[in-house]
């Protein structure tokens, strides 16, 4: 079963083999918690490999996708869309069918950190609405070994 922890802090200084960046469909990382993963990983190809995504829809609501991040000694980065557009609020609906999404993929024994998805400059309550939803769906995600989510 996988453990699923909350905690208090700084996603970047997680131990996790994965970190999950809310992203818009649009290819802006301009604000909030996506310019903070932009400038943290800058030199990487990270950015440029969100915006091919972008580009082809190979990233799309309900369709996180997986940036690895071992050859530049970073953490990888799960793109996870939490909006389509950046002017536009998140939508709890695009939180679920991500989650969702995620149970059939493999992680392979990975460790996984989650911000608040949704809940800062998308708009989103976390106590009411998002934290519900990853409580009831983070339990699926069984191919990792923990889960940290820093609220």
């Amino acid at each position: 079963m996988t453990e699923v922890v909350y905690l208090k802090g700084d996603l970047f200084k997680s131990r996790c083999d994965i970190l999950v960046n809310p992203v818009n469909c649009r290819s802006t990382m301009g604000a909030g918690l996506a310019l903070a993963f932009k400038t943290a990983y800058a030199g990487t190809s990270m950015f440029g490999f969100y915006l091919e995504a972008c580009r082809t829809k190979e990233l799309a609501i309900g369709r996180p996708i997986l940036w690895d991040g071992k050859e530049y000694g970073y953490p990888s980065v799960l793109l996870f869309t939490t909006k389509d557009d950046w002017r536009h609020p998140s939508r709890i609906k695009y939180i679920t069918s991500g989650l969702m999404a995620m149970a059939h993929m493999d992680f392979q024994g990975s460790s996984m950190a989650f911000p608040m998805l949704g809940s800062g400059l998308g708009g989103l309550d976390y106590v009411t609405q998002v934290k519900p939803s990853m409580d009831a769906l983070l339990p699926l995600l069984t191919t990792l070994s923990r889960i940290e989510v820093y609220e």
